[in-house]
């Protein structure tokens, strides 16, 4: 399904990082029990926090409008989204025994820089979740447009040249579910919590994909959301499942990203 998706949008959208095809055809081959893709490289550089712009800001925010518009024509339908159900099921568990989990896991420590973030991100999540509102908006969503969604679109795989979106990339995690989610992951990603920079990036992508204000809200929720469940992942992973993931640095970078958001939220 991804490589169908890819191989519709990217006809149109070169930015788009495509699978090449084998001789035989085929857009991935099997090899040591792994099923591996080769994608044409793409140029430019994932530099928009190093150069914020409103131009840049717009121009990925009608990229990612523009690839939804077109992966629409793969499959679309009316329906609940599934990254809704899926946040109201984790909600509902952390509230009952996940956040006592792990608690307890952070209690033996990886001995690194991690450790002081772990700590202060658990408190920050642990707040978070007392709000009830979070869960009671998730389940008032309505039956929604369900599509190709890449939902893991950030900041890292936006890549530019100038002021020009010329690569779009890693689409792994794609499935039939809402778009609003990919909106809201990118916003997030890009410009955080800077209100005003929020409805211009919405405003942006409602010029090739208009947007109601139920969209706009939902969004945020999505937001909201997205942040919370992405600490305690980063939690879940390093504390509980041992994963290893890489050098500390950019782990400790991206831990600092989400305690920003959730700290200020505090205030």
């Amino acid at each position: 399904m991804i490589h169908a998706v890819l191989g519709l949008v990217s006809f149109e959208m070169p930015m788009v990082a495509f699978p090449l095809r084998t001789k035989e055809g085929a857009t991935f081959v099997e090899h040591a029990g792994q099923l591996w893709e080769l994608t044409n490289w793409l140029p430019g550089a994932a530099d928009y926090h190093a150069n914020p712009s409103r131009v840049r800001l717009r121009a990925a925010m009608h990229a990612l409008a523009g690839f939804h518009n077109l992966a629409r024509r793969y499959k679309w339908r009316m329906g609940l989204a599934p990254t809704i159900e899926d946040r109201q099921r984790r909600l509902k568990g952390l509230r009952e025994k996940g956040l006592a989990r792990i608690e307890s896991s952070i209690a033996t420590p990886l001995e690194n820089a991690i450790d002081d973030r772990a700590a202060r991100l658990l408190a920050a999540v642990g707040e978070q979740l007392r709000r009830l509102s979070l869960a009671e908006a998730l389940v008032s969503a309505p039956p929604l447009l369900l599509q190709p969604a890449i939902r893991d679109v950030h900041h890292d795989h936006v890549l530019f040249t100038g002021e020009e979106v010329t690569g779009l990339i890693d689409f792994g995690a794609m499935r039939i579910d809402t778009p609003l989610a990919d909106v809201a992951r990118l916003v997030g990603s890009l410009v955080g919590d800077d209100h005003e920079a929020r409805q211009f990036a919405c405003d942006a992508y409602s010029e090739l994909r208009p947007l109601s204000e139920a969209d706009r809200r939902l969004i945020d929720v999505l937001d909201e959301t997205g942040v919370v469940l992405g600490a305690l992942n980063w939690l879940i992973w390093l504390y509980i499942e041992h994963r290893d993931m890489g050098p500390v640095g950019p782990i400790v970078k991206r831990l600092n990203e989400l305690l920003t958001r959730l700290e200020i939220r505090k205030l």
